[in-house]
Protein backbone atom coordinates (compact mmCIF):
# COMPACT_ATOMS: atom_id res chain seq x y z
CA UNK A 1 0.00 0.00 0.00
CA UNK A 2 1.41 3.36 -1.00
CA UNK A 3 2.35 5.50 1.98
CA UNK A 4 1.90 9.28 1.78
CA UNK A 5 1.82 10.32 5.43
CA UNK A 6 4.57 11.31 7.87
CA UNK A 7 7.73 9.57 6.68
CA UNK A 8 8.85 8.94 10.27
CA UNK A 9 5.81 6.72 10.84
CA UNK A 10 6.35 3.20 9.47
CA UNK A 11 3.17 1.59 10.82
CA UNK A 12 -0.19 3.35 11.05
CA UNK A 13 -3.40 1.60 12.11
CA UNK A 14 -6.66 3.56 11.94
CA UNK A 15 -9.98 2.36 13.37
CA UNK A 16 -9.12 -1.22 12.48
CA UNK A 17 -11.88 -3.83 12.79
CA UNK A 18 -12.23 -7.47 11.85
CA UNK A 19 -15.38 -9.53 12.17
CA UNK A 20 -16.14 -13.10 11.26
CA UNK A 21 -19.48 -14.42 10.01
CA UNK A 22 -21.15 -17.29 11.84
CA UNK A 23 -23.63 -19.43 9.93
CA UNK A 24 -26.18 -21.81 11.35
CA UNK A 25 -25.15 -24.53 8.89
CA UNK A 26 -23.34 -25.18 5.62
CA UNK A 27 -26.52 -24.58 3.61
CA UNK A 28 -26.74 -21.05 5.04
CA UNK A 29 -23.12 -20.42 4.10
CA UNK A 30 -23.78 -21.56 0.53
CA UNK A 31 -26.87 -19.35 0.24
CA UNK A 32 -24.88 -16.40 1.53
CA UNK A 33 -22.36 -16.85 -1.27
CA UNK A 34 -25.19 -16.21 -3.73
CA UNK A 35 -26.87 -13.49 -1.66
CA UNK A 36 -29.87 -15.66 -0.76
CA UNK A 37 -29.37 -16.19 2.98
CA UNK A 38 -31.59 -14.44 5.53
CA UNK A 39 -29.87 -12.10 7.97
CA UNK A 40 -31.50 -13.96 10.87
CA UNK A 41 -29.40 -17.01 10.00
CA UNK A 42 -26.10 -15.08 10.04
CA UNK A 43 -24.38 -13.47 13.00
CA UNK A 44 -21.14 -11.51 13.33
CA UNK A 45 -18.33 -11.82 15.86
CA UNK A 46 -15.99 -8.85 16.13
CA UNK A 47 -12.48 -10.14 16.81
CA UNK A 48 -10.99 -6.61 16.51
CA UNK A 49 -13.04 -3.47 17.03
CA UNK A 50 -11.79 0.05 16.26
CA UNK A 51 -8.11 -0.19 17.24
CA UNK A 52 -5.76 2.68 16.30
CA UNK A 53 -2.06 3.38 16.84
CA UNK A 54 1.04 4.54 14.96
CA UNK A 55 4.70 3.55 15.28
CA UNK A 56 7.89 5.18 14.14
CA UNK A 57 11.45 3.88 13.84
CA UNK A 58 12.78 2.75 17.23
CA UNK A 59 9.34 2.08 18.76
CA UNK A 60 8.68 -1.23 20.48
CA UNK A 61 5.03 -2.08 21.09
CA UNK A 62 3.73 -4.80 23.42
CA UNK A 63 0.23 -6.12 22.80
CA UNK A 64 -1.18 -7.53 26.04
CA UNK A 65 -4.41 -9.36 26.81
CA UNK A 66 -5.97 -12.66 27.72
CA UNK A 67 -6.16 -15.62 25.36
CA UNK A 68 -8.91 -15.03 22.83
CA UNK A 69 -8.94 -11.23 23.19
CA UNK A 70 -7.81 -10.68 19.56
CA UNK A 71 -4.02 -10.28 19.85
CA UNK A 72 -3.14 -12.84 17.19
CA UNK A 73 -5.88 -11.57 14.87
CA UNK A 74 -4.47 -8.05 15.14
CA UNK A 75 -0.99 -9.29 14.23
CA UNK A 76 -2.34 -11.21 11.25
CA UNK A 77 -4.09 -8.06 10.02
CA UNK A 78 -0.91 -6.01 10.34
CA UNK A 79 1.21 -8.67 8.64
CA UNK A 80 -1.28 -9.00 5.79
CA UNK A 81 -2.37 -12.61 6.28
CA UNK A 82 -5.91 -11.38 7.04
CA UNK A 83 -7.88 -8.57 5.41
CA UNK A 84 -9.62 -6.02 7.66
CA UNK A 85 -13.39 -5.68 7.65
CA UNK A 86 -13.09 -1.95 8.33
CA UNK A 87 -10.38 0.61 8.96
CA UNK A 88 -6.99 1.15 7.39
CA UNK A 89 -3.42 -0.17 7.77
CA UNK A 90 -0.47 1.71 6.26
CA UNK A 91 2.96 0.07 6.19
CA UNK A 92 6.22 1.61 5.04
CA UNK A 93 9.20 -0.72 4.84
CA UNK A 94 9.88 -4.46 4.82
CA UNK A 95 8.07 -6.56 7.39
CA UNK A 96 9.05 -9.93 8.91
CA UNK A 97 6.62 -11.85 11.10
CA UNK A 98 6.97 -14.83 13.43
CA UNK A 99 3.36 -15.72 14.14
CA UNK A 100 1.82 -19.13 14.81
CA UNK A 101 4.23 -22.06 14.94
CA UNK A 102 4.93 -23.11 11.36
CA UNK A 103 2.92 -20.23 9.88
CA UNK A 104 4.02 -19.60 6.27
CA UNK A 105 5.87 -22.93 6.00
CA UNK A 106 5.01 -25.82 3.73
CA UNK A 107 5.30 -29.07 5.77
CA UNK A 108 6.15 -31.09 2.64
CA UNK A 109 9.09 -28.82 1.71
CA UNK A 110 12.54 -29.22 3.21
CA UNK A 111 14.00 -26.62 5.54
CA UNK A 112 16.18 -25.33 2.69
CA UNK A 113 13.18 -25.02 0.34
CA UNK A 114 11.17 -23.22 3.02
CA UNK A 115 14.01 -20.73 3.47
CA UNK A 116 13.84 -19.83 -0.21
CA UNK A 117 10.02 -19.66 -0.19
CA UNK A 118 9.80 -17.45 2.92
CA UNK A 119 12.68 -15.21 1.89
CA UNK A 120 10.91 -14.40 -1.37
CA UNK A 121 7.59 -13.85 0.47
CA UNK A 122 9.36 -11.33 2.71
CA UNK A 123 10.56 -9.30 -0.23
CA UNK A 124 13.96 -10.71 -1.21
CA UNK A 125 14.76 -11.93 -4.69
CA UNK A 126 15.72 -15.57 -5.14
CA UNK A 127 19.35 -14.60 -5.77
CA UNK A 128 19.40 -12.53 -2.56
CA UNK A 129 18.03 -15.49 -0.59
CA UNK A 130 20.66 -17.82 -2.05
CA UNK A 131 23.40 -15.34 -1.11
CA UNK A 132 22.26 -15.47 2.53
CA UNK A 133 21.15 -19.08 2.78
CA UNK A 134 24.35 -20.31 4.45
CA UNK A 135 24.07 -17.61 7.12
CA UNK A 136 20.44 -18.60 7.71
CA UNK A 137 21.31 -22.30 7.97
CA UNK A 138 24.16 -21.60 10.39
CA UNK A 139 21.91 -19.39 12.53
CA UNK A 140 19.20 -22.08 12.71
CA UNK A 141 21.77 -24.74 13.67
CA UNK A 142 19.52 -27.75 12.98
CA UNK A 143 22.18 -29.90 11.30
CA UNK A 144 21.24 -32.45 8.65
CA UNK A 145 17.53 -31.76 9.15
CA UNK A 146 17.87 -28.72 6.89
CA UNK A 147 17.33 -31.05 3.93
CA UNK A 148 14.48 -33.02 5.53
CA UNK A 149 10.74 -32.23 5.17
CA UNK A 150 9.44 -29.75 7.72
CA UNK A 151 6.86 -32.28 8.94
CA UNK A 152 9.73 -34.20 10.56
CA UNK A 153 10.80 -31.18 12.68
CA UNK A 154 10.16 -30.65 16.35
CA UNK A 155 8.50 -27.40 17.46
CA UNK A 156 11.86 -26.07 18.65
CA UNK A 157 13.47 -26.75 15.27
CA UNK A 158 10.64 -24.93 13.46
CA UNK A 159 11.16 -21.87 15.66
CA UNK A 160 14.91 -21.98 15.01
CA UNK A 161 14.34 -22.02 11.26
CA UNK A 162 11.69 -19.29 11.35
CA UNK A 163 13.75 -16.93 13.46
CA UNK A 164 16.87 -17.58 11.41
CA UNK A 165 14.97 -16.41 8.32
CA UNK A 166 13.47 -13.23 9.82
CA UNK A 167 16.83 -12.24 11.30
CA UNK A 168 18.45 -12.28 7.84
CA UNK A 169 15.98 -10.42 5.61
CA UNK A 170 16.86 -6.83 6.62
CA UNK A 171 13.36 -6.12 7.91
CA UNK A 172 12.24 -2.67 9.07
CA UNK A 173 9.31 -4.07 11.08
CA UNK A 174 9.50 -7.21 13.21
CA UNK A 175 6.37 -8.97 14.53
CA UNK A 176 6.68 -11.76 17.11
CA UNK A 177 3.74 -13.66 18.56
CA UNK A 178 4.88 -15.77 21.55
CA UNK A 179 6.62 -18.28 19.27
CA UNK A 180 9.92 -18.01 21.21
CA UNK A 181 8.29 -19.71 24.21
CA UNK A 182 9.04 -23.15 22.71
CA UNK A 183 12.74 -22.51 22.07
CA UNK A 184 15.54 -23.73 24.30
CA UNK A 185 17.25 -21.31 26.69
CA UNK A 186 20.40 -20.88 24.62
CA UNK A 187 18.53 -20.10 21.39
CA UNK A 188 16.06 -17.82 23.20
CA UNK A 189 18.94 -15.74 24.55
CA UNK A 190 20.42 -15.62 21.06
CA UNK A 191 17.10 -14.32 19.73
CA UNK A 192 16.81 -11.76 22.52
CA UNK A 193 20.22 -10.35 21.66
CA UNK A 194 19.13 -9.97 18.04
CA UNK A 195 15.88 -8.27 19.08
CA UNK A 196 17.77 -5.84 21.31
CA UNK A 197 19.99 -4.88 18.36
CA UNK A 198 17.01 -4.68 16.00
CA UNK A 199 15.14 -2.25 18.28
CA UNK A 200 17.76 0.42 17.58
CA UNK A 201 16.99 0.50 13.87
CA UNK A 202 13.45 -0.84 13.39
CA UNK A 203 9.98 -1.35 14.86
CA UNK A 204 9.14 -4.27 17.14
CA UNK A 205 5.56 -5.47 17.68
CA UNK A 206 5.63 -8.09 20.41
CA UNK A 207 3.03 -10.39 21.97
CA UNK A 208 3.98 -12.37 25.06
CA UNK A 209 2.64 -13.48 28.43
CA UNK A 210 6.09 -12.96 29.97
CA UNK A 211 5.97 -9.59 31.80
CA UNK A 212 9.74 -9.43 32.21
CA UNK A 213 10.31 -9.87 28.47
CA UNK A 214 7.74 -7.14 27.75
CA UNK A 215 9.28 -4.72 30.25
CA UNK A 216 12.76 -5.44 28.94
CA UNK A 217 11.96 -5.20 25.22
CA UNK A 218 9.11 -2.72 24.83
CA UNK A 219 8.57 0.98 25.48
CA UNK A 220 4.85 1.12 24.61
CA UNK A 221 1.92 -1.11 25.40
CA UNK A 222 -1.69 -1.73 24.38
CA UNK A 223 -4.10 -3.72 26.54
CA UNK A 224 -6.79 -5.43 24.44
CA UNK A 225 -10.03 -6.67 25.95
CA UNK A 226 -12.65 -8.44 23.84
CA UNK A 227 -11.11 -7.06 20.66
CA UNK A 228 -11.14 -3.45 21.83
CA UNK A 229 -8.38 -1.17 23.01
CA UNK A 230 -8.82 -0.84 26.76
CA UNK A 231 -5.66 1.07 27.67
CA UNK A 232 -2.59 2.46 25.93
CA UNK A 233 0.49 3.56 27.87
CA UNK A 234 3.84 2.37 29.16
CA UNK A 235 4.37 -1.42 29.46
CA UNK A 236 4.48 -1.05 33.24
CA UNK A 237 1.08 0.66 33.34
CA UNK A 238 -0.47 -1.84 30.93
CA UNK A 239 0.86 -4.86 32.85
CA UNK A 240 -0.29 -3.38 36.16
CA UNK A 241 -3.88 -3.02 34.90
CA UNK A 242 -3.77 -6.45 33.28
CA UNK A 243 -2.42 -8.01 36.49
CA UNK A 244 -5.14 -6.47 38.63
CA UNK A 245 -7.85 -7.66 36.23
CA UNK A 246 -6.43 -11.18 36.21
CA UNK A 247 -6.19 -11.27 40.00
CA UNK A 248 -9.81 -10.11 40.40
CA UNK A 249 -11.04 -12.81 38.06
CA UNK A 250 -8.97 -15.45 39.82
CA UNK A 251 -10.23 -14.34 43.24
CA UNK A 252 -13.84 -14.57 42.11
CA UNK A 253 -13.34 -18.11 40.79
CA UNK A 254 -11.45 -19.22 43.90
CA UNK A 255 -14.13 -17.88 46.26
CA UNK A 256 -16.71 -20.10 44.59
CA UNK A 257 -14.64 -23.25 45.26
CA UNK A 258 -13.09 -22.37 48.60
CA UNK A 259 -15.95 -23.00 51.04
CA UNK A 260 -16.56 -26.63 50.06
CA UNK A 261 -12.84 -27.50 50.05
CA UNK A 262 -11.83 -25.79 53.31
CA UNK A 263 -13.38 -28.24 55.80
CA UNK A 264 -11.85 -31.27 54.06
CA UNK A 265 -8.38 -29.72 54.14
CA UNK A 266 -8.50 -28.72 57.84
CA UNK A 267 -8.50 -32.24 59.29
CA UNK A 268 -5.77 -33.47 56.95
CA UNK A 269 -3.51 -30.55 57.72
CA UNK A 270 -3.71 -30.35 61.49
CA UNK A 271 -2.15 -33.82 61.79
CA UNK A 272 1.12 -32.69 60.15
CA UNK A 273 1.14 -28.96 60.90
CA UNK A 274 4.74 -27.65 61.11
CA UNK A 275 5.61 -25.84 64.32
CA UNK A 276 7.57 -23.02 62.69
CA UNK A 277 9.42 -21.94 59.58
CA UNK A 278 12.84 -22.97 60.84
CA UNK A 279 14.67 -24.62 63.67
CA UNK A 280 16.04 -21.82 65.83
CA UNK A 281 19.10 -23.92 66.76
CA UNK A 282 20.09 -24.24 63.12
CA UNK A 283 20.18 -20.54 62.33
CA UNK A 284 23.51 -19.20 61.23
CA UNK A 285 25.04 -16.50 63.37
CA UNK A 286 26.01 -13.10 62.01
CA UNK A 287 29.66 -14.09 62.36
CA UNK A 288 29.14 -17.10 60.11
CA UNK A 289 27.25 -15.03 57.58
CA UNK A 290 30.09 -12.54 57.42
CA UNK A 291 32.72 -15.24 57.06
CA UNK A 292 30.88 -16.55 54.04
CA UNK A 293 30.04 -13.30 52.31
CA UNK A 294 32.39 -10.48 53.30
CA UNK A 295 33.91 -8.59 50.38
CA UNK A 296 37.67 -8.23 50.88
CA UNK A 297 37.39 -4.59 49.75
CA UNK A 298 34.80 -3.66 52.40
CA UNK A 299 37.22 -1.91 54.75
CA UNK A 300 38.79 0.25 52.04
CA UNK A 301 35.37 1.15 50.61
CA UNK A 302 34.36 2.67 53.91
CA UNK A 303 37.22 5.14 53.55
CA UNK A 304 36.23 6.44 50.10
CA UNK A 305 33.14 7.80 48.40
CA UNK A 306 31.28 4.49 48.20
CA UNK A 307 30.15 4.69 51.83
CA UNK A 308 26.35 4.55 51.88
CA UNK A 309 26.09 3.92 48.15
CA UNK A 310 22.46 2.76 48.38
CA UNK A 311 19.56 4.65 49.93
CA UNK A 312 16.44 2.85 51.14
CA UNK A 313 13.15 4.68 50.64
CA UNK A 314 9.73 3.50 51.80
CA UNK A 315 6.58 4.83 50.16
CA UNK A 316 3.44 5.70 52.06
CA UNK A 317 0.57 3.24 51.64
CA UNK A 318 -1.64 5.82 49.92
CA UNK A 319 0.98 6.16 47.17
CA UNK A 320 1.13 2.41 46.66
CA UNK A 321 -2.56 1.59 46.47
CA UNK A 322 -2.80 1.94 42.69
CA UNK A 323 0.18 -0.38 42.19
CA UNK A 324 -1.18 -3.26 44.26
CA UNK A 325 -3.36 -6.06 43.00
CA UNK A 326 -4.91 -9.11 44.56
CA UNK A 327 -7.82 -10.11 46.73
CA UNK A 328 -8.79 -9.90 50.37
CA UNK A 329 -7.56 -13.26 51.67
CA UNK A 330 -4.30 -11.77 52.97
CA UNK A 331 -3.03 -8.42 54.13
CA UNK A 332 0.57 -7.20 54.04
CA UNK A 333 0.92 -5.20 57.24
CA UNK A 334 4.50 -4.03 56.82
CA UNK A 335 7.68 -4.52 54.80
CA UNK A 336 11.02 -3.70 56.41
CA UNK A 337 14.56 -3.89 55.07
CA UNK A 338 17.43 -3.49 57.55
CA UNK A 339 21.16 -3.96 57.71
CA UNK A 340 21.91 -6.59 60.37
CA UNK A 341 25.64 -5.83 60.46
CA UNK A 342 25.22 -2.59 62.40
CA UNK A 343 23.64 -1.76 65.74
CA UNK A 344 21.65 1.28 64.63
CA UNK A 345 18.59 -0.07 62.87
CA UNK A 346 17.22 3.30 61.74
CA UNK A 347 19.80 3.89 59.03
CA UNK A 348 18.52 4.26 55.48
CA UNK A 349 21.87 3.65 53.83
CA UNK A 350 23.51 0.37 52.87
CA UNK A 351 26.45 -0.89 50.84
CA UNK A 352 26.54 -3.60 48.24
CA UNK A 353 27.88 -6.82 49.78
CA UNK A 354 26.29 -6.18 53.19
CA UNK A 355 23.87 -8.56 54.91
CA UNK A 356 20.24 -7.46 55.02
CA UNK A 357 17.09 -8.72 56.64
CA UNK A 358 13.85 -8.34 54.68
CA UNK A 359 10.83 -8.84 56.91
CA UNK A 360 7.31 -9.13 55.49
CA UNK A 361 4.54 -9.09 58.11
CA UNK A 362 1.36 -10.72 56.82
CA UNK A 363 -2.11 -11.20 58.27
CA UNK A 364 -4.40 -13.96 57.00
CA UNK A 365 -7.98 -12.76 56.59
CA UNK A 366 -8.96 -16.29 55.60
CA UNK A 367 -7.37 -19.71 56.09
CA UNK A 368 -4.41 -19.98 53.72
CA UNK A 369 -3.45 -23.56 52.91
CA UNK A 370 -0.03 -23.81 51.28
CA UNK A 371 1.11 -20.32 52.35
CA UNK A 372 3.95 -18.74 50.35
CA UNK A 373 5.56 -15.34 50.85
CA UNK A 374 8.15 -14.00 48.44
CA UNK A 375 9.94 -10.99 47.01
CA UNK A 376 11.75 -9.85 43.90
CA UNK A 377 14.11 -6.93 43.29
CA UNK A 378 13.70 -5.27 39.88
CA UNK A 379 15.59 -2.53 38.08
CA UNK A 380 14.00 0.48 36.37
CA UNK A 381 13.39 -1.52 33.19
CA UNK A 382 11.48 -4.15 35.15
CA UNK A 383 14.23 -6.75 34.85
CA UNK A 384 14.38 -9.05 37.87
CA UNK A 385 17.75 -8.92 39.64
CA UNK A 386 17.03 -11.49 42.35
CA UNK A 387 14.23 -12.92 44.43
CA UNK A 388 13.11 -15.82 46.58
CA UNK A 389 10.18 -17.24 48.53
CA UNK A 390 9.46 -19.19 51.71
CA UNK A 391 8.76 -22.37 49.76
CA UNK A 392 12.49 -22.61 49.10
CA UNK A 393 13.15 -23.15 52.80
CA UNK A 394 14.78 -26.58 52.54
CA UNK A 395 14.15 -27.33 56.22
CA UNK A 396 10.40 -27.33 55.71
CA UNK A 397 9.02 -30.77 54.81
CA UNK A 398 5.35 -29.70 54.89
CA UNK A 399 3.25 -26.97 53.42
CA UNK A 400 2.47 -24.07 55.72
CA UNK A 401 -1.08 -23.49 56.85
CA UNK A 402 -1.97 -20.06 58.19
CA UNK A 403 -5.16 -19.76 60.21
CA UNK A 404 -7.70 -16.98 59.82
CA UNK A 405 -6.62 -13.90 61.79
CA UNK A 406 -3.07 -15.20 62.31
CA UNK A 407 -0.16 -12.79 61.81
CA UNK A 408 3.17 -14.19 60.60
CA UNK A 409 6.60 -12.76 59.85
CA UNK A 410 8.37 -13.98 56.73
CA UNK A 411 12.08 -13.30 57.05
CA UNK A 412 14.76 -13.35 54.38
CA UNK A 413 18.43 -12.79 55.24
CA UNK A 414 20.64 -12.28 52.21
CA UNK A 415 23.65 -10.44 50.89
CA UNK A 416 22.66 -7.53 48.69
CA UNK A 417 24.77 -7.34 45.52
CA UNK A 418 26.36 -4.10 44.37
CA UNK A 419 23.83 -2.50 42.04
CA UNK A 420 24.56 -0.17 39.17
CA UNK A 421 23.46 3.48 39.60
CA UNK A 422 19.69 3.78 39.36
CA UNK A 423 16.49 2.98 41.19
CA UNK A 424 15.47 -0.54 42.15
CA UNK A 425 12.12 -1.67 43.53
CA UNK A 426 11.25 -4.50 45.90
CA UNK A 427 7.92 -6.17 45.15
CA UNK A 428 6.49 -8.54 47.77
CA UNK A 429 3.71 -11.05 47.44
CA UNK A 430 1.56 -13.62 49.21
CA UNK A 431 0.45 -16.78 47.45
CA UNK A 432 -0.96 -20.23 48.14
CA UNK A 433 -0.24 -23.58 46.53
CA UNK A 434 3.02 -25.06 45.28
CA UNK A 435 6.04 -23.80 43.35
CA UNK A 436 4.65 -25.22 40.11
CA UNK A 437 0.97 -24.38 40.68
CA UNK A 438 0.16 -21.41 42.88
CA UNK A 439 -2.26 -18.52 43.08
CA UNK A 440 -1.17 -14.96 43.88
CA UNK A 441 -3.34 -13.65 46.73
CA UNK A 442 -1.75 -10.23 47.01
CA UNK A 443 1.03 -8.47 45.13
CA UNK A 444 2.54 -5.21 46.35
CA UNK A 445 4.72 -3.42 43.83
CA UNK A 446 7.48 -1.06 44.89
CA UNK A 447 7.01 -1.57 48.61
CA UNK A 448 10.59 -0.38 49.01
CA UNK A 449 12.84 1.60 46.66
CA UNK A 450 16.63 1.23 46.68
CA UNK A 451 18.46 4.12 45.05
CA UNK A 452 21.99 3.07 44.15
CA UNK A 453 24.94 5.35 43.57
CA UNK A 454 27.49 2.56 43.33
CA UNK A 455 30.29 3.28 40.84
CA UNK A 456 32.52 0.26 41.37
CA UNK A 457 30.84 -2.41 39.22
CA UNK A 458 33.12 -3.59 36.43
CA UNK A 459 30.52 -5.42 34.34
CA UNK A 460 26.95 -6.66 34.35
CA UNK A 461 23.82 -5.33 36.00
CA UNK A 462 25.07 -6.17 39.48
CA UNK A 463 28.34 -6.85 41.25
CA UNK A 464 28.86 -9.81 43.58
CA UNK A 465 31.05 -10.18 46.63
CA UNK A 466 34.69 -10.58 45.68
CA UNK A 467 36.74 -12.65 48.10
CA UNK A 468 39.97 -11.94 46.27
CA UNK A 469 41.29 -10.14 43.18
CA UNK A 470 45.02 -10.50 42.48
CA UNK A 471 47.64 -10.00 39.80
CA UNK A 472 50.69 -12.23 40.19
CA UNK A 473 54.07 -11.66 38.52
CA UNK A 474 55.82 -14.64 37.07
CA UNK A 475 59.21 -15.26 38.69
Amino acid sequence: MKYKANQDILVEVRELSKYFMLYKNKRTWLKQRFGLAKKANISKIRAIDGISFSLKKGDSLAIVGRNGCGKSTLLQLISGTLKPSAGEIKIRGRMAALLELGSGFNPEFTGRENIILNGILMGLTKSEVLERINDIINYADIGVFIDQPLKTYSSGMIVRLAFAIISNVDADILIIDEALAVGDTYFTQKCMRFIQRFRKRGILIFVSHDPFAILNLCDKGILIEKGMERYTGSPKEVLSIYGRDTAKTKEKNDDEDEDEDEEKVVNQYNENKPNDYYNENDRLTLKNYKMRWTDYRAESKNLINNKGNMKITKFEDRMLSKENFGGTEAQIISVDLKNIEIDTQNTNYINGGEILRLNIKIKANKVIDGFIAGFIIKNEMGLTILGDNTLNNLQASNKYRIEKGEVVDSEFIFTIPMLRPGKYSIAVSVAKGSQENHTILLWKNESIIIESRCDSIAAGIAGVTMHSIRVKRKK
